[in-house]
């Protein structure tokens, strides 16, 4: 039951009609994603079947570090349960890093290269980063003509109170077929501590 706003007039509405008041067509659905906060860790991390051509954009919520402090911290695209490997990757990304007593270890005012993966978070000269908390924005993943495009930003920490944040975009050029998930590893270790939750933006 419900005010009409017709000076306090009450009125009946079904339950199925609440989302066409509270949200709309432009709301975030929960799609899916993985957590383990446990000592296990893994040679990379896959999550797979969260993207598809119902929606344009997602938000996608990481929680991920290296299990060895100084790692390269790595995405790519995957396509129906196989990596996205090719040197299609365009990227940009600036990051800065920071002890405990405010002194600047390593800082960049942009670093962009073509590689054959997203630079989440990179090693910021040896700055021993070994969690990273992340928030990204994924445009249209699931149509090859627009080239699927993120940009994110996070901040990461390790045991010995050096920070580091990180902000970057990325495209993939390649415009083959459908990316359907994402694989996080590492260059040189294994990934720990991991949670992803990925959401989609409703089409309007």
């Amino acid at each position: 039951i419900v005010d009409d706003g017709a000076g306090g007039t009450n009125r009946k509405v079904a339950a199925s009609r609440i989302e066409t008041y509270v949200g709309g067509t432009n709301r975030f659905k929960y799609i899916g994603g993985v957590e383990a906060f446990g000592g296990d860790t893994t040679a990379s991390l896959t999550v797979d079947d969260v993207f598809s051509s119902s929606y344009h954009w997602y938000k996608v919520f990481i929680t991920i570090g290296p299990n060895t402090g100084g790692d390269n911290l790595l995405m790519q695209w995957v396509d129906d349960g196989s990596a996205l490997t090719a040197s299609s990757y365009l990227n940009s990304i600036e990051y800065r890093t920071v002890n405990s007593g405010g002194t600047v270890t390593e800082a960049t005012t942009d670093t962009a290269w073509t590689g054959s993966s997203v630079p989440l978070l990179t090693d910021a000269g040896g700055s021993l980063v070994q969690l990273f908390n992340c928030e990204m924005t994924v445009f249209h993943p699931t149509t090859s003509s627009q080239r699927i495009t993120a940009v994110w930003h996070g901040a990461g920490y390790q045991d010995s109170d050096v920070w580091a944040r990180q902000t970057g975009a990325s495209k993939y050029n390649a415009g083959s077929g459908q990316v359907t998930g994402m694989k996080f590893y590492t260059s040189s270790s294994a990934v720990a501590y991991r949670s992803v939750r990925v959401f989609a933006m409703q089409n309007g």
